[in-house]
């Protein structure tokens, strides 16, 4: 089934009902932002949906699991999202153990319960519970098909999906009371199911919180629109950008990087930089081809960073290729075959990790990423290939070397290295542990 890639139309759509229809267009909002970015994401949805019945043998273990609730007075509530950010998830935990608050992940299909599992085996980071929010009913999919292929859909069907929305969001207010719970956590709310928990806690009068994990972009993916109550961002120069799209400002908080502080930089202030006779450039590969946004640019930006990564390997320098977690195996088809020895053809995708290449380069080149901002805050020389569009405005940057894609035949290296970075001091957070800790106690979580 080929769904409508009119992106910009079906937004417009939702837009018109927003009014009308509340519950269903923060919903579908989700849905489509998510389909837009990876298309892949709806198809596997529905599989899990509908695989949801063969999943009834794993609910009396979830439900075993539920006894340990009993332990505090208070519980954080969090989605399956932070299971991408160990880190993050660690952080919570620190703050909650040592405040006594219990944690409690929501899980809604068969695939992240078994990645719950595996995520609880390698990090050793055990939850006070499990809750199981089933939404195998929550409303047919050929009616969620119906919406992506056409967009004639009547007010009728639209009536039909709010009374079955709002149902849910019942059932959900009255699942969610049983449970002592203070705040709602993600580290995205870009699925639908995280926007049915948010708009239920609303109800209770309990706070949602995002954590900003990853480049913000507008408008089509990343973090907007915001369903949460609030949405935690890294600095004052990205509350401003972000402030200014949504024409608020009480949705968004200036807080800290969620990966590192000064504190966890002090495990890496050991380690000795491998010291080479030429300068060391790494570049963090993005999969921008995959992007819809990108597809008018795609090939001139793609053939423009080859010439320039050859430029860099054949004049000399020690040049580091880092593949997104996302084109691990497809980088290969993109990059010149003679770049492939540059290529790190088993990156571990960690923050160690990155920090380790990014602290062993003399240069650091990418774009549309946050390895950006923590390049900078690591004082290492950036450059930062800015497309051309409002997106752009997020990292304009002292401290970060601007140069246009289209002229990165241009790119002057040894100028860009002797430009120091001086922001660490500036946004780079003392101990991410107490600012959360601040706000549990400014919104009175604990």
């Amino acid at each position: 089934m080929e769904l409508i890639k009119d992106y910009l139309d079906l937004q417009r759509r939702l837009t018109d009902i927003e009014v009308k229809y509340p519950l269903t267009y923060t919903v579908f909002s989700n849905i489509l932002r998510q389909w837009y970015s990876n298309p892949h994401l709806y198809r596997s949805g529905k599989r899990y949906m509908l695989t949801f019945s063969k999943f009834s043998k794993a609910i009396p273990i979830i439900n075993k699991s539920l006894i340990s609730l009993k332990r505090f007075s208070n519980y954080i509530l969090l989605s399956p999202t932070i299971l991408l950010f160990p880190i993050i998830l660690n952080r919570l935990k620190n703050v909650c153990e040592h405040n006594q608050i219990g944690l409690i992940i929501y899980i809604d299909n068969p695939y992240q319960f078994f990645k719950l599992i595996n995520f609880t085996r390698k990090h050793r980071c055990l939850f006070n519970g499990i809750l199981l929010l089933k939404f195998n009913n929550l409303w047919d999919y050929n009616m969620i098909s119906e919406f992506f292929l056409r967009l004639e859909i009547g007010d009728n069907e639209f009536d039909s999906i709010e009374s079955q929305l709002d149902k849910k969001v019942k059932e959900l207010v009255t699942d969610l009371s049983n449970f002592p719970i203070t705040a709602f956590f993600s580290a995205g709310d870009s699925t639908y199911i995280d926007a049915m928990t948010i708009l239920s806690l609303r109800i209770l009068s309990i706070p949602s919180f995002v954590i900003l994990h990853g480049y913000p972009q507008e408008p089509f993916d990343g973090v907007l629109p915001i369903a949460a109550d609030h949405l935690l961002v890294w600095d004052d120069h990205i509350k401003q950008r972000l402030d200014e799209l949504i024409n608020s400002n009480n949705k968004t908080i200036s807080f800290a990087y969620p990966k590192f502080d000064k504190i966890y930089l002090k495990n890496f202030q050991s380690e000795k930089k491998i010291k080479t006779n030429n300068l060391n450039i790494l570049y963090a590969s993005n999969p921008f081809e995959e992007d819809n946004r990108y597809e008018s640019i795609g090939l001139e930006l793609r053939n423009n960073m080859n010439s320039l990564l050859l430029k860099l390997s054949n004049n000399g320098y020690n040049l580091k290729i880092r593949p997104h977690p996302t084109e691990r195996y497809t980088i290969f088809s993109k990059i010149p075959s003679q770049l492939h020895k540059c290529i790190n053809k088993n990156p571990t995708y960690d923050t160690n990790s990155l920090l380790t290449d990014i602290l062993n380069s003399d240069l650091v080149i990418s774009f549309r990423t946050s390895v950006l901002y923590e390049s900078m805050l690591l004082g290492i020389p950036t450059l930062n290939i800015i497309l051309n569009d409002k997106n752009d405005l997020f990292y304009e940057y002292n401290d970060l070397i601007k140069i246009d894609y289209k002229e990165l035949n241009n790119v002057n290296i040894i100028d860009i290295v002797e430009n120091k970075c001086n922001q660490e001091n500036q946004y780079l957070t003392y101990d991410f542990n107490k600012k959360l800790t601040e706000l549990f106690g400014e919104y009175n979580l604990f």
